[in-house]
């Protein structure tokens, strides 16, 4: 099989090659062993496989109808897994996108601190006792006022320290303020 008309076989034997073309490679197949062998195993296989066709029985109709319908069935369960996952993520995102929102209206306030320059004012100490060891200090009164008192919310917290009084500020929110970051709807 060195000859290049050799390379025709395939498609001289599927009838692929034109008049001329077909002519020439029968020349050739005549003088050609390699070809003819390839030739005739060919034809061998070719009546094989017909006579396997021959005996091949037609698939029941009830069998056919029985595939169609589990394919159906396995088309519909796998929509509904999808249907399922796609609801899930949904649900998943939704559930994100609503604890965000939530998260950034709660954190709308004013962010800057509510008391820059608190104005103190002291009520003057009693006066202090000769002997110190025997009385506490007297308790300094102080008080705080705010330049806006809506702006925060003063809530005292006991301490251990009958002499310190701690005071938690928390900011309020002011729904006629405009925040640059939130429009107002």
């Amino acid at each position: 099989m060195l000859d290049p008309l050799c390379d025709q076989l395939d498609d001289y034997l599927c009838g692929w090659l034109s008049q001329d073309e077909a002519a020439r490679f029968e020349a050739h197949l005549a003088a050609c062993p390699d070809c003819q062998e390839e030739s005739a195993s060919q034809h061998q296989i070719d009546r094989w496989l017909a006579d396997a066709t021959a005996w091949a029985e037609p698939v029941p109709a009830s069998l056919m109808l029985r595939i169609q319908r589990q394919a159906l069935v396995v088309r519909r369960r796998r929509l509904v897994g999808w249907a399922c996952a796609v609801a899930a993520a949904g649900a998943v995102v939704l559930t994100f996108g609503l604890w965000a929102t939530q998260r950034s209206i709660s954190g709308r306030g004013d962010r800057s601190p509510v008391a820059k320059s608190p104005m103190v004012s002291e009520v003057p100490p009693a006066p202090l006792l000769a002997n110190a060891a025997s009385k506490p200090p007297a308790a300094v009164l102080a008080r705080v006022a705010l330049a806006d008192p809506s702006s925060a919310i003063l809530v005292p917290v006991e301490s251990r320290s009958p002499n310190v009084t701690v005071v938690w500020v928390y900011p309020t929110v002011n729904a006629s303020r405009e925040d640059d970051r939130y429009p107002p709807r």
